[in-house]
């Protein structure tokens, strides 16, 4: 009797497991399909669109930056730590494909209209 009690909790035990890998699989394929879809919706091709990626606070920096401010001047006109300049310069750096702030300032007219 002790014997069958085991089995029926085994197998109800592998069901469970069996089941939550098969929910695991199915969260993994539709994240994996929201992110790609996602990715192809914000990515742009146009440099314009590159800087409506950039969140509020990184287009402050942005500002700051093509005035020409050094990094403790930026961290000081908009309140942050001169860490926070660096980390909001390297985000902007990469989603506008540059590589430093020379580029970034040469390429100024290209990303801005209004600038």
């Amino acid at each position: 009797m002790d014997i069958e009690i085991e089995e029926e909790v085994f197998l109800t035990g592998g069901l469970w497991l069996i089941m939550l890998l098969i929910l695991i699989a199915v969260m993994l394929y539709f994240s994996s399909r929201y992110f790609k879809k996602r990715d192809k919706n914000e990515t742009s091709t146009t440099t314009e669109g590159l800087v409506e990626n950039l969140s509020r606070r990184e287009r402050e920096v942005l500002k700051e930056a093509l005035l020409d401010k050094s990094i403790k001047e930026i961290a000081t006109a908009l309140n942050i730590e001169n860490s926070t300049v660096k980390s909001h310069l390297n985000n902007i750096y990469k989603i506008l494909k540059v590589k430093n702030r020379k580029e970034l300032v040469n390429k100024k007219r290209a990303f801005f209209n209004d600038f």
